[in-house]
């Protein structure tokens, strides 16, 4: 028997057994798709821990930012500095984001809004970031105007926002995976 032929009778069979397991979905065998939308998983998980990890590094650019304030003598190439790791950081995340949005339909409706979540504040952050450089181009003896100050606590807020709602999410699947664990386990024992 070819391993082409195995599927369809592993599922025929999955299906003939479900009645006793409970209900069709909760047949743990393993077909095409099933194993298409576990590995889409794994890589949306993966690619939001990156997501949170560009929104920590942006949050610490911005708090570094925000401690300049303080501190007049810090040249506006330091600023400059900071800006210029965020938007790499911005920037990755957008690629991260693009190869979410890739696999997002194989993926549950609530994992596909908080990536719609995430994709909407990246673009508030890749503008909040862009508004930044702009400013300090343009302005670099008088960083500290009221709208530069506004621009780089939306950059902390946003990021900070962003990494909650990831960690949330994150959560939420590891809460899930233990779900599924323990409908097996005791699927398993009737």
């Amino acid at each position: 028997m070819t391993t082409g032929s195995l599927i369809p009778t592993l599922a025929a069979a999955c299906m003939l057994m479900a009645p006793a397991l409970g209900a069709a979905e909760r047949c743990a065998m393993n077909t095409g798709s099933e194993s298409q939308a576990w590995n889409s998983g794994r890589k949306a998980s993966r690619l939001m821990e990156d997501v949170r990890r560009d929104a920590r590094t942006i949050q610490d650019h911005a708090a570094t930012l925000a401690t300049f304030e303080d501190n007049s003598g810090v040249h506006w190439q330091s600023h400059a500095a900071q800006l210029r790791d965020m938007k790499s950081a911005v920037n990755r995340m957008s690629e991260n984001l693009g190869q979410l949005e890739a696999i997002k339909s194989s993926l549950p409706a609530w994992q596909r809004e908080a990536i719609d979540g995430a994709v909407k504040t990246q673009h508030m952050l890749a503008t909040e970031t862009t508004a930044s450089i702009e400013m300090v181009n343009a302005q670099r003896d008088d960083l500290w105007t009221p709208q530069y100050h506004n621009t780089v606590k939306a950059l902390y807020t946003n990021s900070s926002d962003l990494q909650a709602r990831i960690g949330h999410v994150q959560a939420l699947v590891k809460a899930r995976r233990e779900e599924r664990k323990l409908e097996t386990e005791v699927n398993a024992g009737m």
